[in-house]
């Protein structure tokens, strides 16, 4: 019955995606941006029902939780923890086992960045722009925004 009332559990055929501010980014991103676009993403969004940047984006972002449950191959880890600590600092060393607490960490260490950690960070990794949930708001031209989330263009700002 939990699982039923939350949400988190939610049995069923589904031909579309369901419409949140979330997808409704993703979207935005699809229809405005080139193939090749890197974003900084929120990198603990992600759960039952709820689909990584990537899903329906289909744009790159530096690095994401769901990542760790997906290491295509031993030499990737390296690679995900560097990027992966260029946008939640710290939260690696707090994971403790707990899923939940692991999320919690990660969201903590994302929205702790300065504006120019996330300047740096797109300069480092080749990214263009920036997503945000409300109201975490950064000082960046704004390009796109709906109930849930801000996207900043960082282009020529780094």
């Amino acid at each position: 019955m939990f699982g039923l009332k939350s949400g988190f559990w939610s049995p069923g055929y589904f031909l579309y995606e369901p419409k949140t501010a979330w997808t409704e980014v993703q979207d935005w991103a699809r229809e405005n941006t080139p193939r090749e676009t890197m974003f900084i993403t929120p990198p603990h969004i992600f759960m039952h029902y709820i689909p990584d940047w990537r899903t329906f984006s289909e744009r790159g972002t530096l690095a994401t939780l769901v990542e760790i449950f997906e290491f295509p191959h031993p030499g990737y880890l390296s690679y995900w923890q560097e990027r992966f600590e260029a946008i939640a600092p710290g939260a690696i060393e707090r994971f403790n086992g707990n899923y939940f607490d692991t999320f919690k960490f990660t969201r903590e260490e994302y929205y702790s960045l300065s504006s120019q950690d996330y300047l740096l960070a797109a300069q480092k990794y080749g990214c263009r722009y920036l997503v945000v949930e409300k109201p975490h708001l950064q000082p960046f031209p704004v390009v796109y925004q709906n109930e849930g989330f801000v996207v900043y263009d960082l282009q020529g700002l780094n």
